[in-house]
């Protein structure tokens, strides 16, 4: 029902709907429902009756698994994702470090260029 309805409503308009229809379990175990909903493919093969938390649990060991397999495949990783840890200040890599350099660097060259095309849109203002 709740995939049903959330597919329905759209985005945006599936929180407001949930709400206003005061059902026994909050939004955020609407969420862990839908999740589970989503990626039942994955639990193909487990027990029939699993509890909400032993689904996400396998889920997220699912998840894991798949994430250091695509890491042995692929040890280059995006500078985006090299980014967000380096923001969450985890310890990256010299040949990552080089990379997020590159990739930041590329970021306000093009940041300038684009400042430098507004400032001359605004003296032709004047």
């Amino acid at each position: 029902m709740l995939d049903k309805k959330r597919k329905e409503l759209g985005y945006g308009k599936f929180k407001p709907w949930f709400d206003a229809n005061n059902f026994e379990f909050s939004y955020r175990h609407a969420k862990r429902y839908l999740y589970i909903h989503d990626h039942r493919a994955r639990l193909e093969g487990t027990r029939v009756s699993l509890s909400l938390r032993e689904a996400l649990q396998l889920l997220a060991e699912s998840d894991k698994e798949s994430k250091d397999e695509e890491r042995e495949i692929n040890p280059k990783r995006k500078p985006d994702e090299i980014y967000k840890d380096f923001k969450e200040g985890k310890n990256l890599a010299k040949e990552e470090k080089q990379i997020l350099r590159g990739w930041i660097q590329e970021k306000v060259n093009k940041l300038k260029t684009k400042a430098e095309t507004l400032e001359k849109e605004i003296r032709k203002i004047r």
